[in-house]
């Protein structure tokens, strides 16, 4: 989530006295229920160190959990994460742990490469970024990855943890062989440092199609967040359950988090009011 601390704070805050704050699983639950209470499940992909130092702590505190979604190799700092190796290659201020400063961002000519990479089929992808790898210096500009440890401590406390890719290739690109070892290799090695068997999957850039649902199945998953905007109802995929991603920018009024204007989005109040408006421009 890219929001500073303050704001995630704040939004935790709020969000308890409203909603029933839950892993994706129980809220999965809790659809099949028909329970009438609404719930929110929070989101975290990648695998950042902040995760575990600023957000864990929050949840804790207001007893509620969160659902944290690991590229395997980028845990324990093995390897850092692709795009902001591209960023700095090209002179790009490195992203900064996100819920410390708020969203990152990177020059004009960085983000158009970092897109470009992302539509490149796989094994072409793996090769420049394997390159920028070699030629950048990774020190404490780059988003620090959270350890085992830290991921067995959060499982241990009731946080719930999905996949998220071994490499985060974007796996519509991959053939099929890469498609398969990106999604049994993060499910195998998380559940080797957890103890736990691990059923659900963050699509990497929240790119999915047929192609991909049909091996996720295979591999064992039996649900897949997507990145389409939306809300999970009753009857809807597994595979494509949508999210609202949350930045800064968005939700920020005189560099205030705005929680009424949060609230709306995730109830689903601007849908409303633009099918009143749509409805109405056509009579």
């Amino acid at each position: 989530m890219a929001i500073p601390e303050s704001q995630f704070s704040e939004l935790v805050t709020q969000a308890t006295t409203r909603f029933r704050v839950a892993s994706w699983r129980e809220c999965q639950a809790a659809i099949a229920r028909r329970d009438k209470r609404p719930h929110l499940a929070l989101t975290f992909d990648d695998g950042c160190a902040d995760g575990f130092d600023v957000a864990w702590p929050i949840l804790r505190r207001h007893g509620v959990t969160a659902t944290f979604c690991l590229t395997t190799s980028f845990i324990d700092g093995n390897q850092p994460l692709w795009w902001e190796v591209v960023a700095a290659q090209h002179d790009a201020a490195p992203s900064v742990p996100l819920l410390r400063s708020g969203e990152a961002s990177y020059g004009p000519e960085a983000e158009a490469e970092i897109h470009r990479l992302k539509s490149l089929p796989a094994a072409e992808w793996r090769r420049i970024v394997d390159e920028a790898r070699r030629k950048v210096e990774t020190g404490s500009e780059l988003s620090p990855a959270l350890s085992w440890e830290q991921v067995r401590t959060m499982a241990d406390e009731g946080a719930e943890i999905l996949a998220h890719g071994h490499s985060h290739a974007i796996l519509t690109k991959c053939d099929d062989h890469e498609l398969t070892a990106e999604l049994e290799q993060c499910r195998a090695e998380i559940e080797s440092h957890i103890g736990e068997r691990i059923e659900g999957l963050a699509y990497p850039n929240g790119d999915c199609d047929r192609r991909v649902v049909t091996a996720a199945a295979k591999a064992g998953y039996r649900f897949g967040l997507s990145m389409d905007p939306g809300y999970a109802r009753r009857g809807g995929d597994p595979y494509r359950v949508p999210r609202i991603p949350v930045e800064a920018a968005t939700y920020e009024v005189d560099g205030e988090f705005c929680w009424d204007l949060f609230e709306a989005e995730i109830s689903g109040v601007f849908d409303v009011l633009f099918m009143r408006r749509l409805r109405a421009a056509h009579g």
